[in-house]
C-alpha cells in the first residue's frame, strides 16, 4: 500500500499503471516494445524497471513470462522464483479487483512455469487458485498451449464435481465486503448478518 506516494502514472496508451516512477515506467514500456517487436531481449529494461520501483509487480510478472517463453530449464527456475516472490507481495496488497487480476495473472504464469519444471501437482494447485473463485475463467488459445488448456479444463471439471463447503462470515461492522484472494465474494449489510459462499 502506498498511501502517501505520488499518484500512479499512465502509460503511452493512456492506461493507469501501478507505478509513480517515470524511469520505471519508461523502462517497462521499452521492454514491452522489445517483446512485441522481437528487437533484442527485454531483460535489461525489466531489471531497470524493477530497480527503479521494486514494489511495482508488473515488471516482475513480465520478466517471469519472458523467461518462461525461452523454454530453457534454467530460465523456468528463475521465473518460478520471481513468481514466488511476486505472489508473496500480491498477498500483501489490499483486497479488490487490482489484487485479484494480479493473482490470476501470476497464478496462471506460475502454473505454466511449474508444469515446465515437471511439478504437475504444484502447477495444478496454481491453476486451482483461479478456478476456485472463477469457475468460468477461460484460457485464451492465442496465449496458452493446447496441453495447458487441456490440463486447465480437466481441473475445472474436477472442481465442478468436488464437494462444496459453505463459508459463513459474520461482521460487527454496519457494512462489510468479503474477499478471498482479493476477489469480492460477498457482502454483509448489517451487524451479525452472514455472508455465505458455497
Amino acid at each position: 500500500h502506498r498511501g502517501l506516494d505520488p499518484m500512479p502514472l499512465h502509460d503511452d496508451r493512456g492506461l493507469l499503471t501501478g507505478t509513480s516512477s517515470q524511469p520505471a515506467l519508461a523502462a517497462a514500456q521499452q521492454a514491452l516494445w522489445r517483446m512485441m517487436s522481437f528487437y533484442d531481449a527485454p531483460l535489461a529494461d525489466l531489471d531497470e524497471a524493477i530497480a527503479h520501483d521494486p514494489a511495482w509487480l508488473l515488471p516482475r510478472l513480465m520478466k517471469a513470462g519472458y523467461l518462461l517463453s525461452l523454454t530453457e530449464p534454467g530460465m523456468a527456475a528463475e521465473a518460478a522464483q520471481l513468481l514466488d516472490d511476486a505472489m508473496r507481495d500480491i498477498r500483501r496488497l489490499p483486497p479488490g479487483e487490482p489484487r485479484w487480476k494480479l493473482t490470476v495473472e501470476a497464478s496462471l504464469l506460475q502454473g505454466m512455469t511449474l508444469r515446465s519444471l515437471g511439478k504437475v501437482k504444484e502447477s495444478d494447485d496454481a491453476f486451482r487458485t483461479v478456478l476456485r473463485l472463477d469457475a468460468e475463467h477461460r484460457l485464451d488459445p492465442d496465449y496458452y498451449a493446447p496441453s495447458t488448456r487441456q490440463a486447465f479444463e480437466k481441473l475445472r471439471k474436477e472442481l465442478a464435481r468436488a464437494r462444496k463447503v459453505k463459508l459463513s462470515v459474520k461482521s460487527t461492522l454496519p457494512s462489510s465486503d468479503v474477499y478471498l484472494d482479493g476477489k469480492q465474494v460477498g457482502h454483509v449489510d448489517h451487524p451479525t448478518e452472514s455472508a455465505s459462499r458455497s
